[in-house]
């Protein structure tokens, strides 16, 4: 279904060459204690690497809101890397 509406979206042509689907028995994943922290100490870190940007739903929150602000924030970062 993912790929029937991104495909008329984004004017894909073409099967997917892999797909993978994962169930969450609790709803929406659950990050550990201080995840906020760690995530910034990681993004403090990879600020030595040359265009290096983490997004997506492991990092940022898990709804597609959530995925598509991460992406937009990491996409900006880039940018602004090698703009320098």
């Amino acid at each position: 279904m993912a790929h029937q509406q991104l495909a008329a979206i984004l004017n894909i042509r073409g099967a997917p060459l892999w797909s993978r689907a994962f169930y969450w028995t609790r709803g929406l994943p659950r990050y550990r204690a201080h995840h906020r922290e760690h995530l910034e100490e990681v993004r403090r870190r990879l600020r030595r690497l040359p265009l290096i940007a983490i997004a997506g739903a492991g990092y940022d929150g898990a709804g597609v809101s959530a995925c598509v602000r991460s992406g937009r924030a990491a996409g900006l970062l880039i940018a602004q890397l090698t703009a320098r």
